[in-house]
């Protein structure tokens, strides 16, 4: 669990066995939808596909329980403090995804400068609003018969900020719905994840 001012946050970390070595890892924070639990991204999403592209690529991942409070820049550098604690992290290359919910909150966390992400991917969910000042690297996927997070406020936000000169890249998938695209897309978007975006 990771402590802050305001609560006590379950985790579920995944480290590959690239962990045992020295050398600082990439470490990819995932944070889950609406109902979904600290295990949802290493066991439920794709039966462990997560889990297998993090050992097979040496990633270290960690899946908190975001819970209805939401998952704020505060719960974010909490968690990384914590981790680094017990595990070499490359702090240049930590990157977040997040699925319908977390897809929301990870679009916020994109929008923190400070944080310093080197990539954010959100599925089913995502940027809303007027287009921040800054961005991370930020991929956007929608299902195009998504009936819980509207497929057209979605690309028309991810447009705006696109507009606004931010490096985003969306992705329209004309027959997915709302939570199984997660894990018929998984690969491609790990893949984007790893890539260096700057």
């Amino acid at each position: 669990v990771v402590r802050t001012a305001t609560r006590t946050i379950p985790v579920r970390v995944h480290a590959p066995a690239a962990a045992r070595e020295d050398q600082p890892l990439p470490l990819v924070i995932a944070l889950h939808g609406a109902g979904g639990d600290e295990h949802h991204w290493l066991e439920a999403y794709g039966a462990g596909q997560m889990a297998r592209l993090a050992e097979r690529d040496g990633v270290l991942v960690a899946a908190p329980a975001v819970g209805f409070a939401g998952w704020s820049a505060e719960d974010h550098s909490a968690l990384v403090r914590a981790l680094v604690y017990c595990y070499a992290i490359d702090l240049k290359r930590v990157m977040v995804i997040g699925h319908s919910m977390g897809a929301a909150a990870a679009a916020q966390l994109a929008a923190t400068p400070s944080l310093k992400l080197a990539a954010v991917a959100c599925l089913a969910g995502g940027p809303r609003g007027a287009a921040p000042k800054a961005s991370a690297p930020l991929l956007v996927l929608s299902g195009e018969r998504d009936n819980i997070v509207a497929h057209t406020p979605l690309r028309s936000a991810a447009e705006a900020w696109r507009a606004a000169g931010l490096p985003v890249d969306f992705r329209a998938l004309p027959d997915e719905g709302h939570t199984l695209l997660v894990a018929e897309h998984l690969d491609e978007v790990w893949t984007w994840m790893l890539k260096p975006q700057r």
